[in-house]
Protein backbone atom coordinates (compact mmCIF):
# COMPACT_ATOMS: atom_id res chain seq x y z
CA UNK A 1 0.00 0.00 0.00
CA UNK A 2 1.13 3.24 -0.73
CA UNK A 3 1.36 6.03 1.73
CA UNK A 4 0.73 9.01 -0.14
CA UNK A 5 1.77 12.18 1.36
CA UNK A 6 5.23 10.58 1.25
CA UNK A 7 5.41 12.20 -2.70
CA UNK A 8 5.30 15.94 -1.36
CA UNK A 9 8.31 15.81 0.54
CA UNK A 10 11.86 16.43 -0.83
CA UNK A 11 13.68 13.86 0.84
CA UNK A 12 11.53 11.26 -0.46
CA UNK A 13 12.41 12.39 -4.23
CA UNK A 14 16.58 12.95 -3.39
CA UNK A 15 16.92 10.42 -1.45
CA UNK A 16 21.03 9.59 -2.20
CA UNK A 17 20.11 5.75 -2.12
CA UNK A 18 16.40 4.37 -2.12
CA UNK A 19 15.74 1.34 -1.24
CA UNK A 20 15.88 -1.77 -3.70
CA UNK A 21 13.04 -2.47 -5.67
CA UNK A 22 10.48 -5.43 -4.68
CA UNK A 23 10.36 -8.32 -6.83
CA UNK A 24 7.22 -7.37 -8.26
CA UNK A 25 8.45 -3.72 -9.18
CA UNK A 26 11.89 -5.89 -10.89
CA UNK A 27 9.63 -8.25 -13.26
CA UNK A 28 7.38 -4.88 -14.06
CA UNK A 29 10.79 -2.72 -15.47
CA UNK A 30 12.18 -5.54 -17.15
CA UNK A 31 8.67 -6.48 -18.82
CA UNK A 32 8.53 -2.75 -19.62
CA UNK A 33 11.34 -2.33 -21.34
CA UNK A 34 10.95 -5.41 -22.94
CA UNK A 35 7.49 -4.33 -24.31
CA UNK A 36 8.52 -1.08 -25.49
CA UNK A 37 11.60 -2.07 -27.39
CA UNK A 38 8.96 -4.41 -28.85
CA UNK A 39 6.43 -1.42 -29.88
CA UNK A 40 9.48 0.22 -31.40
CA UNK A 41 10.69 -2.52 -33.57
CA UNK A 42 6.84 -2.44 -34.81
CA UNK A 43 6.79 0.94 -35.05
CA UNK A 44 9.75 0.89 -37.43
CA UNK A 45 8.09 -2.15 -38.71
CA UNK A 46 5.17 0.25 -40.04
CA UNK A 47 7.12 3.09 -41.25
CA UNK A 48 9.05 0.52 -43.71
CA UNK A 49 5.38 -0.69 -44.69
CA UNK A 50 4.24 3.00 -45.33
CA UNK A 51 7.32 3.76 -46.99
CA UNK A 52 7.27 0.40 -49.09
CA UNK A 53 3.41 1.46 -50.23
CA UNK A 54 4.79 5.04 -51.15
CA UNK A 55 2.36 6.66 -48.41
CA UNK A 56 2.66 10.28 -47.67
CA UNK A 57 6.15 10.72 -46.32
CA UNK A 58 4.72 12.70 -43.58
CA UNK A 59 2.89 9.49 -42.10
CA UNK A 60 6.45 7.41 -42.39
CA UNK A 61 8.06 10.25 -40.57
CA UNK A 62 5.69 10.16 -37.70
CA UNK A 63 5.95 6.42 -37.27
CA UNK A 64 9.97 6.78 -36.99
CA UNK A 65 9.24 9.56 -34.31
CA UNK A 66 7.29 6.80 -32.13
CA UNK A 67 9.79 4.17 -33.14
CA UNK A 68 12.69 6.25 -31.67
CA UNK A 69 10.82 7.80 -28.96
CA UNK A 70 9.17 4.07 -27.58
CA UNK A 71 13.10 3.18 -28.41
CA UNK A 72 14.63 5.89 -26.73
CA UNK A 73 12.46 5.89 -23.44
CA UNK A 74 13.07 1.77 -22.97
CA UNK A 75 16.66 2.58 -23.04
CA UNK A 76 16.53 5.57 -20.22
CA UNK A 77 13.79 3.40 -18.34
CA UNK A 78 16.46 0.26 -18.38
CA UNK A 79 19.64 2.29 -17.48
CA UNK A 80 17.48 3.77 -14.34
CA UNK A 81 16.62 -0.13 -13.52
CA UNK A 82 20.44 -0.60 -13.77
CA UNK A 83 21.68 2.43 -11.47
CA UNK A 84 18.51 1.24 -8.86
CA UNK A 85 19.99 -2.10 -8.78
CA UNK A 86 23.24 -1.70 -8.67
CA UNK A 87 22.37 1.22 -5.89
CA UNK A 88 24.89 4.41 -7.53
CA UNK A 89 24.66 6.49 -5.35
CA UNK A 90 22.81 9.69 -7.03
CA UNK A 91 21.92 8.09 -10.50
CA UNK A 92 19.68 5.78 -8.61
CA UNK A 93 17.87 8.77 -6.80
CA UNK A 94 13.96 8.58 -7.20
CA UNK A 95 13.94 12.06 -9.37
CA UNK A 96 15.09 10.45 -12.10
CA UNK A 97 12.19 8.41 -12.51
CA UNK A 98 9.70 11.24 -12.07
CA UNK A 99 12.28 13.09 -15.02
CA UNK A 100 11.63 10.15 -16.73
CA UNK A 101 7.78 10.51 -16.57
CA UNK A 102 8.27 14.08 -17.55
CA UNK A 103 10.17 13.55 -20.29
CA UNK A 104 7.83 10.50 -21.24
CA UNK A 105 4.62 12.90 -21.12
CA UNK A 106 6.18 16.03 -22.94
CA UNK A 107 7.94 13.99 -25.67
CA UNK A 108 5.10 11.58 -26.77
CA UNK A 109 2.38 14.85 -26.48
CA UNK A 110 4.93 16.72 -29.05
CA UNK A 111 4.79 13.43 -31.20
CA UNK A 112 0.80 13.82 -31.04
CA UNK A 113 0.64 16.79 -31.64
CA UNK A 114 2.55 16.08 -34.79
CA UNK A 115 0.39 13.66 -35.51
CA UNK A 116 -3.33 15.08 -35.18
CA UNK A 117 -2.40 18.71 -35.67
CA UNK A 118 0.80 19.40 -38.03
CA UNK A 119 0.53 16.78 -40.43
CA UNK A 120 -3.55 17.31 -41.28
CA UNK A 121 -2.86 20.85 -41.72
CA UNK A 122 0.30 20.41 -43.92
CA UNK A 123 -1.71 18.21 -46.28
CA UNK A 124 -4.68 20.66 -46.45
CA UNK A 125 -1.85 23.54 -47.58
CA UNK A 126 -0.18 20.93 -50.01
CA UNK A 127 -3.83 19.93 -51.55
CA UNK A 128 -4.55 24.32 -51.82
CA UNK A 129 -1.15 24.68 -53.39
CA UNK A 130 -1.55 22.05 -55.87
CA UNK A 131 -5.01 23.40 -57.08
CA UNK A 132 -3.51 26.79 -57.06
CA UNK A 133 -0.75 25.93 -59.05
CA UNK A 134 -2.63 23.48 -61.65
CA UNK A 135 -4.02 27.36 -63.00
CA UNK A 136 -0.59 28.47 -63.20
CA UNK A 137 1.15 28.52 -66.27
CA UNK A 138 3.59 25.96 -67.20
CA UNK A 139 6.80 26.10 -68.26
CA UNK A 140 7.08 24.48 -72.17
CA UNK A 141 9.95 21.75 -72.84
CA UNK A 142 11.29 22.43 -76.24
Amino acid sequence: MFYWPQFIKLSYWFERQPNYFSSSVDRLFVYAFFLMIIISLAFKFTAYLHNKQKKPYLIVTFWNKMANFTFWMACLEILYYFFRYERVMLLSSRFWMLLWLITFLTWGGFILYYRFKKIPQIMSEKVQKNDFEKYLPKKKNR
